[in-house]
């Protein structure tokens, strides 16, 4: 009797233990702003070089088109199933996003929307 009253104290506490689990979700990253100059690689991928957070560029009162090299991340690859980054290629341009993991070496940012700042990188 106490074996049975036991075991069903252990599936009860089980029972909510993985109910409880299953209502909590993973927190979704943070969305970003990066600015930068979209670029296409020798490999044919799609890259934002001069990198920057847009948060440094407002704190830092840089001028609109100017590059502050301090401040620059590492070329980041793009990916995108919202926006044809392919038409930005030259183009310097505001990004926001998320930022993902290392691939290669290279920090990775998935992109949801864009904002062309200037139809050239040296603007």
């Amino acid at each position: 009797m106490k074996t049975r009253l036991f075991s069903g104290a252990a599936m009860a506490f089980a029972a909510t233990a993985v109910m409880a689990a299953a209502g909590q979700s993973t927190p979704m990253p943070a969305a970003k702003t990066m600015v930068g100059c979209i670029e296409k690689s020798e490999s044919g991928s799609l890259t934002l070089t001069h990198a920057m957070p847009a948060d440094d560029m407002k704190k830092s009162g840089m001028a609109k088109d100017s590059m502050a090299k301090d401040m620059m991340m590492p070329t980041v690859a793009l990916s995108s199933k919202k926006v044809d980054l392919s038409k930005h290629v030259g183009h310097k341009v505001s990004l926001k996003g998320v930022a993902g993991d290392m691939m290669n070496g290279m920090a990775t940012f998935t992109v949801d929307s864009l904002k062309m700042i200037a139809a050239s990188c040296s603007q």
